[in-house]
């Protein structure tokens, strides 16, 4: 049985919108975050690389994740 959710889907028409970028700090506590258009810190995802650094995931990691 299909569902809706189970269609294949063209990603190639997929139309993400950027939200902000992310941005190399200098910090080794937190070597990237993510900032919104207005330059304003987006928390969520602060926490969540907050997280991937405290599990020690290299900054690679951090960065690409945040991508």
């Amino acid at each position: 049985m299909t569902t809706a959710g189970d269609r294949e889907r063209d990603l190639a028409k997929l139309d993400v919108q950027r939200a902000g970028r992310v941005e190399q700090s200098g910090s080794p506590w937190e070597p990237y975050r993510l900032v919104g258009f207005d330059g304003i810190v987006i928390r969520p995802a602060s926490e969540f690389l907050k997280e991937l650094q405290a599990a020690g995931r290299t900054e690679a990691t951090q960065r690409s994740y945040g991508m």
